[in-house]
């Protein structure tokens, strides 16, 4: 039987082609995510230089929407995620019965499974607070959640402004709408006339 003559050169062509254009695309959504960053900080009043610095933005963002220790509590965190990866990694290869015992991996595994599920609550907070920073609706934190480059673009570039962090935007409207039932419960009850009293 004949087969075709296949020329990996071809393939190497075609592979270094799409690597290009992914490249090119990871690149532009980097940039255009930088730019984002950069416009939100600069409508929230900081500068915008500080978008530029990989954990000091993350600390600036979380400044401005909720409350800085919340930083400092998910950096350490996922130092011990990253910790616990490692410690599996390095468990796992030429992994030998006597060096580790199973259940000291899975029990890390475990572990790495609640911090996770842990961050991606605190992620999901946060976006409802940057949300309410920007006076959005708490359906916006979905949009936020689910596609957050489209959404934080809207609020970089949308019509409306920074009204403060979002943390304290809730407690004080809880607050509001607490003073509101104590008041409201104080008042005498007023006869509406609705169709079913006598």
């Amino acid at each position: 039987m004949n087969y075709p003559y296949f020329d990996s050169s071809e393939l190497i062509g075609i592979l270094g082609g799409f690597f290009a254009v992914y490249s090119l695309i990871i690149i532009a959504v980097a940039v255009f995510s930088i730019v984002v960053t950069w416009k939100i900080f600069s409508r929230s009043g900081e500068k915008g230089w500080k978008s530029l610095i990989p954990v000091y933005n993350s600390y600036t963002e979380t400044k401005l929407v909720w409350k800085p220790l919340w930083f400092w509590i998910m950096l350490a965190v996922q130092l011990v995620f990253w910790g616990l990866y490692v410690f599996i990694m390095v468990s796992s290869v030429g992994y030998d019965e006597g060096t580790v015992s199973i259940e000291s991996l899975l029990a890390a595994f475990l572990v790495m499974f609640v911090i996770g599920i842990f961050i991606i609550v605190v992620v999901i907070i946060q976006n409802v607070y940057l949300s309410r920073s920007f006076d959005e609706e708490d359906g916006f934190a979905v949009g936020l959640i689910f596609l957050p480059i489209i959404f934080r673009a809207i609020i970089a570039f949308g019509r409306h402004d920074y009204v403060g962090n979002g943390y304290e935007i809730s407690k004080a409207n809880k607050e509001k709408k607490k003073a509101e039932a104590a008041a409201g419960s104080e008042l005498p009850e007023e006869n509406t006339g609705s169709w079913y009293q006598n």
